[in-house]
């Protein structure tokens, strides 16, 4: 499977590919949600992880851009996060229409399994919707703010 990883940190970035790969998946990495927004756009991927706090685009407006975007919004979206590790924040990236919201550290093993749920269930057409989805934007930017300030 096509996996795109957004993570601005360097060891993040490179722990997440060699597992990734290590696990038969091809992988192109991005270092911020704007540099993996146009990749996706370019040659879009068949699954997103992403960290939330990254330069440029933070991972909330690069989920927010994927959902709303009429050739992405039907690729699964994955959080990877150790920063907003908050019950709301997790809402909020539910929210936004992301599959699975994983929280830093994880054991390796246990994160593949979590990927590999989620490859799955996109493979056989059972990845369930967000059942929580927030369609006001304005609500999701109160969300955001919020988020963002705590």
């Amino acid at each position: 499977m096509k996996i795109l990883i957004a993570e601005d940190d360097v060891d993040s970035r490179v722990m997440l590919q060699k597992n990734l790969e290590g696990a038969g998946h091809v992988v192109e990495v991005a270092v911020n949600g704007q540099d993996a927004l146009d990749r996706a756009r370019k040659s879009p991927p068949e699954l997103i992880i992403s960290d939330v706090l990254m330069p440029v685009l933070d991972g909330y407006k690069f989920c927010y851009e994927v959902k709303n975007d009429k050739v992405l919004n039907h690729i699964p979206f994955v959080f990877y996060t150790a920063t907003y590790v908050d019950l709301e924040d997790e809402r909020l990236a539910i929210g936004l229409g992301a599959s699975r919201y994983i929280l830093k550290p994880v054991a390796p093993d246990e994160f593949l399994r979590l990927i590999d749920e989620v490859v799955q269930e996109a493979q056989e057409k059972t990845l369930i919707a967000p059942e929580e989805v927030v369609e006001d934007p304005l609500d999701l930017f109160r969300m955001y703010d919020s988020s963002v300030s705590r």
